[in-house]
């Protein structure tokens, strides 16, 4: 059964401009969704941030960008004159990220104390009050690695630009569902390069992902940081949805129910949710295999390898029954909702399958990263013969229970 529409007719704002389609008017719905976001980034401003509720304000300012940029580009549909708002948005977009990646790079160079924080011999956090100085904690060796990351960075934006090609993108469109002529791709498709290069550099850089270097490993321990990541995962997955169902026109070019079909967002019959439930335990088993022969051809050629101890460690705040539950539903609908529900009808399976592993390389060695390409492709796979839904039940449970063989020592 095939449910996904990743080679249907392109819709009202994704075909060629010499097409007319008069888009949805629904202006109270789009002033609705911009007084949201301001009223969440007025609270920005003078609100307690510490909180639940600035948790939740800061998960949404999170994708507001996104947000506005995909809103400004279906927009310019109606409204030419928005082209150079939505190009200025996704040159700021690109900036972020960019300063973003650099950021968390510099601080993986840092010692644990530059966060305030001390680690006892029990593993447990303890205050430090000892006194921390960048300059003398930053070698001549890292800031060269920094300057090696920023030239980087630059250089991923450069090629990110290409997008802006029109003969680019038309070579593109042999391959995959992109129409070289619609405004709203050409800004997609230079936000998702940037997306895939961009987490990518520490790594290439730094040699091991940022995430598992020892200031973000000791501070990532204890009762309260679990319950700050249990929520982060929650309100992350709430605005994720929200965000995706804008990214790709509601209340501009779609309404809801066509919104759902794009999104591959389809209420399963009990057997497709059955088969989802099924391939999520087989794949389970299929990548015991995969990363066992990764880690066979890794060996061979001595290269690093992703430290599962630290992984662990770093997802230690969701290893407890509920954490897990928690963390695997907000991965499984949050990324495939995302990235197979959002991009893979328009840039095939290769391209958000990138996307997906160059993610993840925050958290895993480059061994990881291949192994979340390929499972990628899976889900990707799943995602185009069923349906999002399908996939991302699929996603959760292989996702589960990884974490669960973690809580009980299974050793998957």
């Amino acid at each position: 059964m095939n449910r996904d529409d990743s080679n249907a007719p392109l819709s009202s704002e994704e075909m060629p401009s010499s097409v007319s389609v008069p888009p949805l008017q629904n202006k109270k719905a789009i002033l609705l969704v911009f007084g949201i976001f301001a009223c969440l980034a007025g609270y920005a401003v003078v609100g307690d941030l510490s909180g639940d509720v600035g948790y939740f304000v800061l998960a949404g300012l999170q994708v507001f960008l996104f947000v506005l940029l995909a809103m400004s580009a279906h927009l310019s549909q109606t409204y030419p004159g928005l082209k150079i708002p939505a190009i200025i948005f996704l040159l700021v977009l690109v900036g972020c990220v960019g300063l973003g990646v650099t950021g968390i790079s510099v601080l993986s160079m840092l010692p644990p104390e530059a966060m305030d924080m001390d680690v006892s011999p029990s593993g447990s956090l303890v205050d430090s009050s000892a006194e921390f100085d960048l300059d003398d904690s930053l070698s001549t060796d890292d800031a060269l690695r920094i300057a090696e990351v920023v030239l980087l960075v630059l250089l991923s934006a450069g090629i990110s630009f290409v997008g802006f090609s029109r003969r680019f993108r038309g070579f593109l469109s042999r391959y995959v569902p992109l129409d070289p002529d619609s405004f709203v791709h050409m800004v997609a498709l230079v936000a998702v390069t940037a997306l895939t290069l961009m987490p990518l550099v520490p790594l290439l850089v730094l040699g091991e992902p940022v995430l598992l270097s020892p200031v973000f490993l000791e501070t990532g321990t204890g009762g309260e940081i679990f319950m700050e990541s249990m929520k982060d995962d929650i309100y992350n997955l709430l605005w994720t949805m929200g965000a995706s169902f804008l990214v790709v026109g509601l209340f501009i070019t779609r309404n809801i129910p066509e919104t759902l079909k794009r999104l591959g967002l389809v209420r399963p019959t009990l057997q497709e949710v059955g088969i989802a439930i099924g391939l999520g335990i087989l794949l389970v088993g299929v990548f015991t295999v995969v990363e066992a022969g990764i880690t066979i051809v890794w060996q061979f050629f001595g290269w690093q390898m992703t430290d599962t101890d630290a992984v662990e460690l770093l997802f230690a705040p969701m290893l407890t029954p509920v954490g897990a539950l928690v963390a695997s539903i907000a991965a499984g609908f949050g990324e495939e909702l995302s990235i197979r529900g959002v991009l893979q009808p328009r840039f095939g399976i290769l391209i958000p399958s990138l996307l997906f592993a160059a993610l993840h390389a925050f958290q895993y060695n480059w061994d990881g990263v291949l192994s979340v390409f390929l499972a990628g492709i899976i889900f990707a796979l799943i995602r185009r013969y069923y349906c999002t839904t399908v996939s991302a039940v699929t996603h959760t449970v292989y996702d589960l229970i990884l974490f669960y063989s973690l809580i009980f020592g299974l050793g998957i």
